[in-house]
C-alpha cells in the first residue's frame, strides 16, 4: 500500500470514528512501576478509541508478568507476552510492533514518565502528521529535574552526534513516548534493527528518509529517581550503538552481517 492511499484510508477510518490505537510497552523487571501506567493507559484510552495495550515482557524475573497477567484477566484492552529471554528495549518494541493492528501505534516507556494524557498530545499530532515524538527540550516542555552541566554537555554531544550520522534535528530522540500512523510502522518494522535503545533513532531515520512528517510534541516528563542512569556508564555503550547503527543502515552492512537484526 502506497502513503497516499494508506492517508486516505484512514482519513476515512476518521471521519467513521472507527479509530485503533495500539500502544506497546516494553517491560524488563518492571513490577514495582508499570501498574500505575497500565491503569491510566487503560482508562484514559480506553475511552477516547478503540484501544490495546500490548505489553511485551521479555526476561522478566521480579513477577512483572504475574502482575500483568492479573492485571489482564479485568482488563480486554491489555495483551501480554512473555519471552523468557532479554530483548532490550528494540527488540522488545519490534515484538510489540508485529502484533499491533492499529491504526495509530506508538509504544511508551512503563514508568509513567509520561501521563497517557500527554500522550495523548502525540496522538492529535497525527491528524495533520505520519508521526508524534515527545520532547523535553523543547521551549514550551516542562521537564521536572535540573540538569547538571555534565548531563546537559551529553546531551547536547550526543544530539550533534546524531545530526552528524544520521541528519536528523529533532531536540529529542530518546524520550520513550512515540506514535505513527499504523502503515508507517507496518511499513518499517521488519527493517528495525535490533540495537538497544537506538529503534528511537532507527525508527526516526528510517521514517524520515522515506519523507514521512514527523512532530515532536512539547509534554511534561515526570523524572523518577529509580530511572536514574550513571552518565559514566552509559556514554560509550551509546556512542558504539550510534556507530554500529549507522553502519546497519548503510552499504558497509553487507560486510558486517553480524551487525544486522539481533
Amino acid at each position: 500500500m502506497d502513503i497516499k492511499q494508506a492517508s486516505k484510508e484512514l482519513s476515512s477510518r476518521q471521519q467513521g470514528n472507527l479509530m485503533k490505537l495500539s500502544i506497546v510497552v516494553p517491560a524488563y523487571n518492571e513490577r514495582n512501576r508499570i501498574k500505575p501506567t497500565l491503569v491510566d493507559y487503560v482508562n484514559y484510552f480506553s475511552k477516547k478509541y478503540e484501544f490495546e495495550l500490548i505489553v511485551v515482557l521479555n526476561g522478566c524475573t521480579d513477577g512483572t508478568k504475574d502482575l500483568v497477567e492479573n492485571f489482564a484477566k479485568e482488563h480486554p484492552e491489555l495483551r501480554w507476552w512473555s519471552f523468557p529471554r532479554r530483548l532490550g528495549k528494540a527488540g522488545a518494541i519490534i515484538e510489540g510492533f508485529k502484533v499491533a493492528d492499529g491504526d495509530m501505534i506508538g509504544f511508551v516507556d512503563a514508568d509513567k514518565s509520561v501521563s497517557a494524557e500527554e500522550f495523548n498530545k502525540l496522538v492529535t499530532a497525527l491528524q495533520n502528521y505520519d508521526g508524534a515524538i515527545a520532547s523535553r527540550w523543547l521551549p514550551d516542555s516542562n521537564t521536572m529535574i535540573n540538569e547538571t552541566r555534565r548531563r546537559k554537555f551529553a546531551r547536547w554531544g550526543y544530539r550533534l552526534l546524531v545530526r552528524l550520522l544520521f541528519g536528523l534535528s529533532f531536540k529529542d530522540t530518546q524520550c520513550g513516548a512515540k506514535v505513527f500512523k499504523g502503515h508507517v510502522v507496518k511499513d518499517e518494522v521488519l527493517k528495525l534493527s535490533n540495537v538497544g535503545a537506538d529503534v528511537d533513532i532507527d525508527l526516526l531515520y528510517r521514517t524520515t528518509k522515506k519523507g514521512y512528517r514527523i512532530k515532536e510534541v512539547p509534554i511534561t516528563w515526570l523524572y523518577h529517581m529509580e530511572t536514574r542512569l550513571k552518565l559514566k556508564d552509559i556514554i560509550i555503550p551509546m556512542f558504539l550503538a550510534l556507530v554500529r547503527l549507522r553502519i546497519v543502515n548503510s552499504p558497509l552492512r553487507v560486510l558486517l552481517p553480524h551487525f544486522g537484526k539481533g
